[in-house]
């Protein structure tokens, strides 16, 4: 499946109201409480177990909000279809914070394209169009997991569209694939990279405590042909 932002959110638009400025909504920080090394394993893995519910809601909230900020505006034609993208992606988020029986699994594909998708159809436009390739395989997951796979997806794709493409567009994709006993999260853009003085931030803390609720590591890495690769690797059974 192929999808490119679409350019008409850039035309006419409000200096305030660009991609560039409300993508930067769709990565909240990361409070010190929830990163506190004192709290047990234990305790950790409840707080972001609950701390995700709420990351999943508050985003679906922030793409609702865009749904109805063209009637705020004088002149805002440009964003009808911002609007309807911003729609489907609240809905998207908004299921995604659902809580279900504890121990029933769920299917992971239909709700990570989504998202995947809704986030790049709603950044990636203008004089910086970003192209997306996404391949999901089926995926069945409890409830926590599944919130905390699709929010590490989320994640990655949103740093991609604000850190990887300064200059020009390029490519992303995201892939769920199979490997023997394992499951593995891919994305990989063809930007700029990490780069020799790339440091951790907030970004990489809330992956890392993200992927510990699906006791998952993170791998991050230039690409030798350009660009980044982020690897989750999930256990099965």
């Amino acid at each position: 499946m192929e999808a490119q932002g679409d350019k008409s959110a850039s035309t006419g638009c409000n200096s305030a109201l660009t991609a560039e400025s409300l993508i930067q909504l769709f990565s909240p920080p990361v409070s010190p409480a929830r990163i506190d090394t004192s709290l047990t394993p234990d305790a950790r893995r409840a707080l972001w177990a609950g701390d995700s519910v709420h990351r999943a809601r508050n985003l679906a909230q922030l793409a609702a909000a865009l749904v109805h900020m063209r009637a705020r505006l004088p002149d805002a034609s440009y964003l009808e279809d911002m609007a309807a993208n911003a729609h489907a992606l609240a809905a998207a988020y908004a299921e995604l914070a659902e809580e279900q029986a504890p121990g029933a699994k769920m299917p992971c594909a239909d709700l990570l394209k989504r998202v995947v998708t809704g986030l790049v159809q709603l950044f990636g436009n203008g004089e910086r169009p970003v192209r997306l390739r996404c391949s999901v395989a089926e995926l069945w997951l409890t409830s926590e997991q599944r919130r905390a796979l699709v929010l590490i997806a989320s994640e990655l794709v949103v740093n991609a569209l604000k850190y990887a493409f300064p200059e020009t567009g390029g490519n992303l994709a995201v892939r769920l694939i199979f490997d023997g006993p394992y499951a593995e999260l891919i994305v990989e853009d063809d930007g700029v990279g990490l780069g020799p003085a790339a440091k951790p931030g907030n970004g990489s803390r809330i992956l890392d405590e993200l992927a510990m609720l699906l006791s998952a590591p993170i791998e991050r890495a230039d690409r030798p042909e350009g660009g980044l690769r982020a690897v989750v690797r999930l256990p099965l059974g």
